[in-house]
């Protein structure tokens, strides 16, 4: 029994297919999404979802989360564990 469901699509005349509703549902596809398609060492392919990481969009979401690289860090005072040299 194939556990695996297989999809068959058509390449048009300029390289263009047309992804199933399934696929694109379960990828939360949408129109402009970049897919990467991925090769095994068996030579099979795999598609998922390509997600941009925008580096300043990255940096204000951890610097809402974590506070700003600008806050001044907060003196503990001597390490205990430090020695002397």
């Amino acid at each position: 029994m194939n556990r695996h469901k297989s999809f068959v699509v058509k390449m048009t005349a300029g390289n263009q297919i047309v992804i199933p509703d399934e696929i694109r549902n379960n990828l939360h596809l949408y129109s402009g999404d970049c897919i990467e398609f991925v090769k095994d060492k068996n030579n099979n392919f795999s598609i998922r979802k390509y997600v941009i990481r925008d580096f300043w969009k990255n940096f204000d979401e951890h610097e809402k989360k974590y506070g700003s690289v600008l806050t001044p860090e907060i003196d503990w005072g001597r390490d205990i564990e430090l020695k002397d040299e």
